[in-house]
């Protein structure tokens, strides 16, 4: 039987024969009984079942299931075994969690559970006397009952009812009754990290992983969370048409104004430069047109803040009147670099200079200048230093004696 013969000839129709029609095609002038001439013997089966379910099978044909409970109304469905696994506890309670787990509303789930209850049963078991061996016995002397008591578990299955989506959204609150606790709990709830919100990720810079570190969700449901154009790589820790665009430029400004109030806290923009310092480094690179702003949360060592990195705008507040360039030098360590002639001469000078580490000289090349200075590096061949009045006083008076 096909799906047209199911809905149209066979189950779809009441008083169909299918005997009937067989016979017919026999063209037998035969007048023999035929078993379902009337064509309800299907419908029968609502005598004893108040819902009727029917499987198709067909070479020809997909497998469909045909279901009704007599009122008029029946539905075929497509026979897909893929389609069972959404009738498993766990499946059901992964998609509320995953695209429902804000809603205003509960979620109620009715799980069975089953739960083992030790109980003490009597058992009867009869033993004839020992001492009769005859067949007729009296009426007293029958069989005696020994009752012998037992404990058994049995199983009994009540029923309760749980909530799949206890999370409440966040970001309907009012930021200023947010406690840090609470952001924590939310980051872990959401992402399943077992790392605090500014700790990176041990696979941050894995080339392969799916970045979903952005989701997307419309009154409160979820969307999607392969966002791909809705952020720029270099901010994938905070994880083309018209509107994505417009969403990308505001999330950057977003995440970037989040990233200027945690560098208001020294000690806590400590640990998350530690963590996240190679991604702004990395938006430097990437993002012309935000570089200048990211400068700004750039932290490095330099020859007057040789145990706590300091910012760019911190170096330029203790430049001397006659330094116009800002300067850097490569190297691992301080240690690494004394030996270098440009050390000395740059102490004498008052100038101070930034040690940056050989990975991170890709991010200052590509910045060029800050604040209208320009970011040299000492090394550079035919450098030019700034003169100091009395370095430019002892050279006038060395020409005026000549």
């Amino acid at each position: 039987m096909t799906k047209a013969d199911m809905v149209n000839n066979n189950l779809g129709t009441i008083a169909k024969s299918g005997t009937k029609g067989f016979m017919e095609a026999l063209n037998s002038g035969t007048d023999i009984s035929m078993i379902g001439k009337f064509g309800v013997g299907f419908y029968s089966t609502y005598l004893v079942a108040e819902r009727v379910q029917f499987i198709l099978i067909h070479n020809d044909d997909e497998h469909y299931i045909w279901e009704s409970a007599a009122g008029g109304i029946f539905t075929i469905t497509l026979d897909n075994e893929d389609q069972l696994e959404y009738l498993e506890e766990k499946k059901i309670k992964n998609i509320v969690k995953k695209h429902s787990d804000f809603i205003s509303y509960p979620i109620q789930f009715a799980v069975n559970e089953v739960e083992k209850i030790e109980e003490e049963v009597e058992e009867e078991r009869k033993t004839d006397d020992e001492k009769s061996k005859v067949k007729e016995v009296d009426e007293e002397e029958e069989d005696k009952k020994i009752i012998i008591k037992k404990t058994k578990k049995i199983k009994e299955k009540e029923t309760t009812n749980e909530e799949l989506n206890k999370t409440k959204p966040i970001w309907t609150r009012n930021p200023n009754d947010i406690s840090q606790e609470d952001y924590a709990s939310f980051y872990k709830s959401l992402t399943n990290d077992w790392e605090d919100h500014l700790l990176a990720p041990f696979d941050l810079f894995e080339s392969k992983k799916k970045s979903n570190n952005i989701k997307l969700y419309v009154r409160r449901v979820f969307i999607m969370d392969d966002c791909e154009n809705l952020i720029p790589d270099y901010l994938d820790f905070v994880k083309q048409n018209k509107i994505f665009k417009v969403i990308c430029k505001n999330l950057v400004k977003k995440a970037v104004n989040l990233i200027a109030e945690i560098a208001e806290d020294k000690d806590n923009y400590a640990k998350f430069y530690e963590s996240f310092g190679k991604n702004i480094q990395l938006g430097i690179h990437e993002d012309a047109q935000n570089h200048s702003k990211l400068a700004e949360f750039l932290r490095f060592y330099s020859t007057k803040s040789i145990y706590e990195q300091t910012s760019l705008k911190n170096y330029i507040t203790r430049m001397p009147e006659v330094q116009k360039t800002m300067y850097y030098l490569t190297g691992e360590s301080f240690a690494a670099v004394k030996g270098s002639p440009f050390l000395e001469t740059l102490k004498n000078k008052g100038f101070e200079f930034f040690l940056v580490y050989p990975i991170d000289e890709y991010a200052i090349t590509q910045l060029k200048e800050f604040d209208g200075k320009k970011l040299v590096r000492v090394s550079k061949e035919g450098l030019e230093l700034e003169e100091t009045d009395e370095e430019k006083a002892a050279r006038e008076a060395e020409v005026a004696e000549f």
